[in-house]
């Protein structure tokens, strides 16, 4: 599979990435180690964490550094 690119698409092997995270995450939510909220929270906090940091790539590289 691909590596997880950054960028304006998502490849192929980054979704598969993405969408193995969030069934572990709720498995947790099912064994009763975490609440629903805190997966909720949790998939909110990384969907902008993600934007930050490609931002700052994207940054980054029209800088040249």
């Amino acid at each position: 599979d691909s590596p997880i690119t950054v960028g304006k698409e998502i490849s192929l092997g980054s979704a598969r990435i993405i969408e193995a995270a969030k069934e572990c995450g709720m498995g947790r939510v099912l064994a009763g180690f975490h609440y629903l909220s805190d997966y909720t929270s949790g998939n909110l906090l990384a969907d902008k964490m993600f934007l930050v940091m490609t931002e700052m790539i994207m940054e980054t590289k029209s800088k040249g550094e």
